[in-house]
């Protein structure tokens, strides 16, 4: 049946009361019998838009529209626009016009319904879920990477730009973040480097603790960012905000600690370390001796903690730094000089009486805790720290072995050669010379530097070689000394290299 719909007459449309007619007066005539069972929806046509009608069931009324095509042909639609009669009509009207261009209403709905779903999406990927994929993704990482980036997740998941969408993050939402955070960050480091200042830094104090750690996170949630495929604005918040601000942005004070050899500190941390390489307990032990290889040797803490006993090599007096742990992703060898050979020796003795494995694929310095190796060193570097009042780290001693190569050659392409820098890795010429040809070269250095440091220690007594020379005999050497150091070459490996052709 056909009537003019209102809004009144909507409302007072019931399912279980079915009119059949209207009156003189536009009034629903209902009829008198109930409403049959096997009905399962009726509905009513608007006589002002033919073609827009409400169809009511038994828990719903909804408008739709309908058009014939020819014959019973028809197509019948439900609009998508139901709260209100008279947005209900506006839309019919618009539908009824495409409908006669042949085209299909229905995708208004389906278009509705996709962005519903894109923007329900959207607004589900916030920040936080974008950086625990960026936190976790990735193909190859070292496990300090790893460590790294849970870190910075832990950190980011107490910030308010956590928990805004993806393509919602802006300059405003950065500033927002890290403006107050590198401000406290400052303020607090300042408070500590401030003389007088007794109060020990808190360890995880995090990125508003810490200005080193708010630029990690800053950098991480960078990194981020541009790792994502998904739904985001078209230019990086956070590197254009850095931008924006870095002339007033706190800056990172390079750390520039060494274990200073030539002072009583120095020696007296050196000596306990030593001390403790003999400890009975296998904790202290294995820490102890992994400090010293530290230092014999240079390398980055994950490159010697993760160290396995195939990756030493008595044959051919080196040890490997795997490309999957180095930095550069290159192989890394060293010579393996004495000290060093004979320290590797008595660990692998001491871990099997402790109950450790030392086959090829096992650590060399393996932790308490079953098939892991050392992470932890704090409990060592405290009982150091009590003996000569110096807290020297496992970088502190990196940066030792770079201070002693360079005081012996005087060229900073044999530092980046021995710490395996990136530099020098990338060194067109340096890939011209061969592993064996590298380890003869630096052999002398590393030798004589173990002679230093067992001199300082008080393990052998100093000899001088030249005792026998006279003064004048002296002049010449140290004259002859400064020209091969000007030259880029120690005395030990001008040494060496004579004897070899003798």
């Amino acid at each position: 049946m056909r009537t003019l719909l209102t809004a009144d007459l909507i409302r007072s449309l019931r399912f279980d009361r079915r009119p059949s007619g209207v009156d003189a007066d536009g009034q629903l005539i209902y009829d008198a019998d109930p409403l049959p069972s096997t009905v399962r929806d009726w509905s009513i046509r608007d006589t002002q838009l033919p073609g827009f009608g409400v169809r009511l069931t038994q828990g719903s009324k909804t408008f739709f529209v309908q058009r014939k095509r020819g014959g019973t042909t028809s197509d019948r639609y439900v609009l998508t626009d139901q709260h209100s009669l008279k947005a209900a009509r506006a839309q019919a009207q618009a539908w009824l016009a495409r409908m006669a261009r042949g085209e299909d209403p229905r995708r208004d709905r389906a278009d509705a319904n996709s962005a519903r779903l894109k923007d329900k999406e959207r607004a589900a990927m916030t920040f936080a879920v974008v950086f625990d994929a960026y936190a976790t993704g990735g193909v190859g990482l070292r496990e300090g990477t790893v460590a790294d980036r849970a870190l910075a997740s832990r950190w980011l998941a107490q910030e308010s730009i956590a928990g805004i969408p993806l393509y919602k993050v802006s300059r405003a939402d950065v500033h927002a973040t890290f403006a107050p955070m590198m401000m406290a960050a400052d303020k607090a480091t300042a408070a500590r480097k401030a003389p007088g200042n007794t109060v020990p830094r808190k360890r995880g104090g995090g990125p508003h603790a810490d200005v080193a750690s708010a630029w990690k996170l800053l950098r991480h949630c960078s990194a981020a960012w541009n790792a994502t495929e998904a739904d985001k604005g078209p230019a990086n918040p956070f590197t254009a905000w850095r931008r924006e601000h870095r002339k007033t942005l706190p800056k990172v004070a390079r750390r520039e600690t060494a274990l200073p050899t030539d002072r009583e500190a120095g020696v007296a941390w050196l000596k306990a370390l030593l001390a403790l390489r003999d400890a009975p307990d296998h904790a202290t032990a294995v820490v102890a001796d992994y400090l010293v290889c530290v230092l014999l040797w240079g390398g980055r803490r994950s490159e010697i903690q993760t160290l396995c006993w195939q990756d030493v090599s008595e044959h051919e007096g080196a040890v490997l730094f795997r490309e999957e742990l180095t930095k550069t992703r290159r192989n890394l060898w060293l010579p393996l000089a004495p000290w060093a050979k004979s320290i590797l020796e008595e660990r692998r003795k001491r871990n099997g009486v402790a109950g450790f494995p030392a086959e090829a694929k096992d650590w060399v310095f393996p932790s308490v805790f079953k098939g892991r190796h050392i992470v932890e060193i704090r409990d060592v570097q405290q009982r150091l720290r009590e003996a000569s009042g110096l807290w020297i780290g496992p970088h502190d001693l990196r940066r030792t072995m770079a201070s002693d190569i360079f005081g012996d050659t005087r060229d900073l392409r044999t530092v980046g050669m021995v710490l395996g820098h990136a530099t020098s890795e990338g060194d067109v010429s340096a890939g011209y010379v061969p592993d064996r040809a590298r380890l003869r070269a630096l052999r002398p250095l590393y030798e004589n530097r173990e002679r230093d440091l067992r001199r300082i220690a008080g393990v052998e007594a100093a000899t001088d070689p030249l005792a026998h020379l006279t003064d004048k005999q002296r002049i010449v050497m140290e004259a002859a000394e400064s020209m091969l150091r000007a030259a880029g070459i120690t005395p030990d490996a001008a040494a060496a290299t004579l004897g070899t052709r003798r």
